[in-house]
């Protein structure tokens, strides 16, 4: 029973040895460890020899975006200190409205991506668009390459259509920010503050059963569209009708 018990926790502290290794694989190095990672500790040895004295670096993200409100992040942020953040007006005069960050040059006027704004599917799509659109095409008429080509832009034709078809998610946004606004009718008739968040609201206990069932048609409405819990009524109100 003893050596069972022991083996037991030498396979458990290998499996953990296991997971953390595979967690943290993109910081090794193929030389020591014969992982392809970013070989990131022989770099902070090779730093700590280095006889230059260290310097704030700044560094531009393109293209894959980053949570300027994350944890590890927020602190360390360029902060644009002529901008005054969140009132909606370009104060240092350079053309972007609150860019307290930089700016995302891919995506609309107010900061949030264009999904399909730099794709190749929809290059493809424009620059064959006007061969292939609207047109009956037999492709046994077609070459090699050229029925490669329709048939890569027929993939491409049916995917940015499919995109398109966003339309009734947005008809759903539209449909749930009008139900936001009825419902947040009925629970400040009640609540004593119009500011209140999905955590307040939550801890809050109604006084009628209207207000009961609207309590958690609203909590269950947020949760599916994905809102903070810290956001306030009014924010919530704000954010889906600049949405659409």
């Amino acid at each position: 029973m003893r050596f069972t018990f022991v083996l037991f926790l030498c396979v458990i502290s290998h499996q953990l040895v296991i997971g953390q290794a595979s967690q943290n694989w993109h910081w090794k190095d193929y030389a020591t460890d014969s992982v392809h990672g970013i070989s990131l500790h022989k770099a902070y040895k090779l730093i700590a020899t280095l006889p230059q004295k260290a310097s704030p670096v700044i560094v531009a993200v393109i293209d894959g975006g980053i949570d300027t409100n994350h944890v590890a992040l927020k602190n360390l942020l360029w902060t644009n200190a002529k901008e005054i953040p969140n009132n909606n007006v370009d104060d240092d005069k350079n053309g972007y409205v609150d860019d307290l960050h930089g700016w995302n040059f891919l995506g609309g006027k107010d900061g949030r991506n264009i999904d399909k704004a730099a794709a190749e599917m929809t290059r493809i799509y424009h620059r064959y668009k006007n061969v292939y659109d609207g047109k009956q095409i037999d492709t046994n008429q077609l070459n090699a390459k050229e029925k490669d080509t329709y048939l890569i832009w027929k993939q491409t034709a049916n995917e940015i259509n499919v995109a398109e078809n966003d339309l009734g998610a947005l008809q759903y946004i539209k449909m749930a920010s009008n139900a936001i606004k009825k419902m947040g009718a009925i629970l400040l008739k009640e609540l004593p503050d119009s500011n209140f968040t999905t955590s307040t609201l939550e801890s809050y206990q109604p006084i009628g059963r209207v207000t009961l069932d609207t309590k958690m048609a609203y909590l269950r409405a947020v949760k599916i569209l994905g809102i903070e819990k810290e956001s306030t009524y009014p924010e919530v109100v704000k954010d889906l009708e600049e949405y659409v």
